[in-house]
């Protein structure tokens, strides 16, 4: 090979392999991406953990029992206001209990609820949240961390 067709013959590999790939970089020049507080959310842990990575001051309470609930719960304190959290064994179990809230969150199965506000049902991984109340920064977090709640909008 002649010493002036190396170099056009290199760049012809490196330009088919690129376009191979998708012209797409591989390896650490890719933009890394860091999850969002929320997106890896599956027990109470990590939902412990996104409410910090949201800039949360979170405080562990005490137990909470629901009799329409399966499981017992755990109440964690942001922005000062309860927050209620049921973890279940996995997500099966989790959306059998979640389907006997009805859509306002005030009926439980057969059971009608009298909140001493308005109930925010959210699920996420194995969990499901409920808060009741109307407090801004408290919705606005967990809408940030957990999405839109399924019931008590």
């Amino acid at each position: 090979m002649k010493p002036f067709q190396l170099p056009i013959y290199l760049l012809f590999i490196v330009t088919v392999g690129f376009t191979a790939c998708g012209g797409k970089l591989s390896g650490s020049t890719q933009p890394r991406h860091d999850p969002l507080p929320g997106e890896t959310v599956t027990d109470y842990e990590s939902l412990v953990d996104a409410l910090h990575a949201a800039r949360v001051q979170v405080e562990a309470g005490e137990e909470v029992d629901q009799p329409f609930f399966s499981v017992e719960g755990r109440i964690i304190k942001v922005h000062e206001e309860d927050i209620q959290v049921f973890q279940y064994p996995n997500v099966t179990v989790r959306d059998e209990q979640a389907a006997l809230v009805s859509s306002d969150g005030n009926g439980l199965g057969t059971a009608k609820i009298h909140w001493i506000g308005r109930p925010h049902f959210y699920k996420k991984g194995r969990l499901i949240v409920l808060y009741v109340g109307d407090t801004d920064n408290v919705l606005k977090v967990l809408g940030t961390v957990l999405g839109q709640p399924f019931a008590g909008k």
